[in-house]
């Protein structure tokens, strides 16, 4: 996964060369570039940002009193300062506000490169940290009520991007809390639909078959035996004799 990038500096040449830098190569998107902190802060008050790319020395807010925001506001960005004085003061400060590190000016390309690449491994670990144990039981909850929703046209895939999980750790998941496969999962849903469809006489076959998920009657009559021991057309007419015995 892509993680957000904001750019903070004063200075237009800085902007557009940072700007132009191969980022999506180390798993970064630049979504702006801005000339202050003021600006900045603005941006990550409205917009999910990830890290935030930003000068010390700027007009209006500089990029101390910026770090100083988002460490006070408890805003879950990262925070690199880009400096061109190696002053330890600064540098004492921007640890005191929970910056990540610091670059020098002019920044070597190798240096973003090396600095990216292991912040993109921290931010990973992160992510996947969110999605452990406290938000499960939501992320099924949730899931559940997809599946439901789409049992004619439902995957592992596109749950997975519904809930923005990877499909392997929605899958390792989904297996943990509910103690099933994600498929037989599905499967379970389709025959309980299938079977409450099957009980109003008005319902074709053909029409239950593409309402739970089969392309086509023959596919749906194959799985519904299968797991329950009858056609559907089979099922029906048990239904209906018990029916009209009570």
């Amino acid at each position: 996964m892509n993680h957000t990038l904001l750019i903070v500096d004063d200075e237009l040449t800085i902007r557009q060369g940072l700007s132009s830098f191969h980022w999506e190569e180390l798993g970064f998107k630049a979504v702006a570039a801005l000339e202050d902190g003021k600006q900045a802060l603005e941006h990550v008050l409205s917009h999910p940002v990830d890290v935030v790319l930003c000068d010390i020395r700027m007009p209006s807010m500089d990029g101390l009193a910026f770090a100083k925001e988002v460490w006070e506001r408890k805003l879950p960005v990262t925070v690199v300062l880009l400096t061109g004085y190696k002053d330890m003061e600064y540098i004492r400060q921007a640890m005191r506000y929970g910056c990540r590190d610091y670059l020098l000016k002019p920044t070597r390309f190798r240096q973003l490169e090396e600095l990216f690449s292991h912040l993109k491994q921290e931010l990973d670990a992160k992510w996947e940290a969110k999605e452990a144990p406290d938000s499960d039981d939501s992320v099924i909850r949730t899931a559940k009520s997809y599946i439901l929703s789409h049992l004619d046209s439902v995957s592992l895939e596109t749950v997975a991007a519904y809930l923005n999980r990877s499909p392997a750790y929605f899958s390792k998941v989904f297996k943990e809390r509910t103690g099933m496969q994600f498929s037989d999962y599905c499967q379970q849903e389709r025959l309980a639909l299938a079977k409450k469809l099957l009980d109003d006489p008005r319902n074709q076959v053909q029409d239950i078959a593409l309402e739970t998920g089969y392309s086509n009657a023959a596919n749906f009559a194959r799985a519904f035996k299968m797991q329950c021991g009858l056609s559907p057309t089979e099922y029906r007419a048990q239904e209906m004799t018990h029916f009209n015995k009570n």
